[in-house]
């Protein structure tokens, strides 16, 4: 039987022993913390499992105690997941940096306290009725574990060492044992009740392997409740030869790696499990383009929160996300410098539509780009905040750009955000129209770091308003036109406020003092912040 070796965190403050060793006491502990202040009970609620897990303490005592804490966690997360006025503009506030963080350490404490129940369980004698302790144990160790990655998901923060390897061993221990695909319950999961390590273990998977990093604000809970609905469809088998590589991933059980893409090097390890997507991307696919023909299925429920236009989009990144791993068209030369950055459909016009002088202080720099940041898309007393921020550049490629700003800085970029970049050379004084595809918190460097992809040169600044539609929509609004050359040649696009594309629609549209009216054409992208497609005269 393979051995479980888990590893455990590093001694935290403590409270009253007395309350984390008798189970009446800690529940009415638990009954008293205050939920209204999820920051101050996340720190109470830390040091008070902390303490328990550090306890010498009975297996069905610690396992009764901790099952109690799984209520607490639940209310607590669903205060920190709840829409938030800055939602979609501000993804990385100091706030909900530190909250995220405090539920990362409550996961890993927890997953912690399981871990202690697992090696308590395997080291008795008493065999007959262990695994009701034992079985359930498995499950929740994985499902913290899990929490621990997607809390950095959520919080756009890289994953914590040695946690794909504890999954994975829990997993094999599991399949080994024959209870992998036991159904467990589990009353306090936030998203079902009844599950087995498997699902569980697949969710998570099919989740590391869409490229977190890159989802909007606020999707990555969405994903993971709806991934529950297709895991079936993806299935784990022992390695074996394929006739094609794509659809296919790799998991080194013995490693602390996130599954990757099959390729020819892999067939060296030592008795990896395939994942295969193949099944689950047809399915996903045909339910893309039934989404795309106003059709859903009742029978593979998309997330009810998210707009028709967001839920193609989505199933388009998971048919991607689970064919092949995504390789870069052009790569990155790293480059150190600055460059001038408009963040924001708001801001992006502003400066677009007036002539800016260029102020006194900024530089002319031959062999770099000055980055600033202007603010633009939050109002402050009924005008434009237009704060500066100095940001690095980190490196560039013929299609985009990576920067890094200081988290302290007050910036609101988030995925699909729209930009426009402003290169400062002899040759060129052209904005460059962009959007942000990925971003990541550097810790060490205490940096938010960003991916940005080129859109064109000559971006314009225009105004539209809808011809017909709700009182909002037949106001003017800010937009910005450029042209992007595809294989079929020149598309007139257009990038304005979410939710204004519908097919067909037609809009009035005034640049320069000339106005005309042009049709809605195909929709290329929806963000958490714009839309953006083609147009006709």
């Amino acid at each position: 039987m393979r051995t479980l070796r888990l590893t455990t965190p590093a001694p935290s403050k403590r409270i009253d022993q007395s309350i984390v060793t008798k189970p009446k006491a800690f529940k009415d502990w638990l009954d008293y913390l205050p939920y209204a202040t999820p920051a101050n009970a996340l720190e109470k609620l830390i040091k008070g499992v902390s303490t328990h897990n550090r306890q010498q303490i009975s297996t069905a005592h610690r396992f009764e105690m901790l099952e109690m804490v799984q209520q607490p966690f639940a209310v607590l997360l669903d205060a920190y997941l709840q829409p938030r006025p800055d939602r979609g503009t501000l993804p990385i506030n100091k706030r909900n940096r530190q909250i995220g963080s405090a539920l990362h350490k409550l996961s890993t404490e927890i997953a912690f306290g399981y871990k202690l129940v697992i090696k308590q369980s395997l080291g008795s004698s008493i065999k007959l009725g262990r695994h009701k302790i034992l079985h359930p144990s498995l499950q929740r160790a994985m499902k913290y574990l899990g929490m621990t990655l997607l809390q950095s998901f959520i919080d756009y923060t890289p994953g914590p060492n040695n946690v794909w390897r504890e999954i994975y061993q829990i997993y094999a221990y599991a399949e080994e044992a024959k209870i992998h695909d036991q159904t467990i319950s589990d009353q306090n999961d936030r998203f079902n009740t009844v599950t087995t390590i498997q699902r569980l273990f697949k969710q998570i998977i099919l989740l590391s392997l869409v490229d977190p990093y890159r989802l909007p604000d606020g999707q990555t809970w969405l994903l993971f409740n709806y991934l529950n609905n297709l895991e079936e469809s993806c299935k784990i088998t022992p390695f074996g030869e394929t006739n094609n590589n794509l659809g296919f991933f790799v998991v080194d059980l013995n490693s602390d790696l996130m599954p990757q893409p099959l390729t020819d090097e892999q067939l060296l390890l030592d008795a990896p499990q395939l994942i295969d997507t193949r099944t689950l991307v047809a399915r996903v696919n045909q339910e893309r383009e039934l989404a795309q023909k106003g059709n859903v299925p009742a029978n593979f429920p998309l997330p009810t929160e998210l707009p028709i236009n967001d839920k193609i989009q989505l199933l388009i990144r998971l048919q991607k996300g689970w064919t092949s791993k995504q390789s870069r068209k052009m790569p990155r030369v790293e480059e150190v410098g600055r460059a001038q950055v408009l963040c924001g459909l708001d801001a992006v016009h502003h400066h677009l539509a007036t002539d800016h002088p260029k102020s006194e202080n900024q530089e002319q720099h031959n062999d770099q780009i000055e980055i600033t940041s202007q603010l633009g898309d939050r109002l402050k007393n009924g005008t434009q905040d237009h704060a500066l921020n100095q940001w690095r550049l980190i490196n560039r490629s013929l299609g985009g750009l990576s920067l890094a700003a200081n988290a302290a800085s007050n910036c609101n970029l988030t995925t699909g955000q729209l930009l426009a970049i402003h290169s400062n050379d002899k040759e060129s004084d052209e904005w460059i129209i962009a959007i942000s595809r990925w971003l990541i918190y550097d810790a060490n460097q205490n940096e938010n770091k960003f991916g940005i992809q080129y859109l064109s040169k000559k971006p314009q600044a225009v105004q539209i308003k809808a011809q017909v539609g709700s009182q909002l929509e037949m106001e003017w609004r800010p937009a910005i036109t450029f042209e992007l050359r595809t294989k079929s040649g020149i598309q007139q696009c257009i990038v304005c406020a979410k939710g204004f594309h519908l097919s067909e629609r037609e809009f009035q549209l005034v640049e320069n003092g000339s106005s005309k009216t042009i049709n809605c054409g195909q929709l290329v992208e929806t963000t958490s912040l714009i839309d953006w497609f083609i147009y006709t005269d």
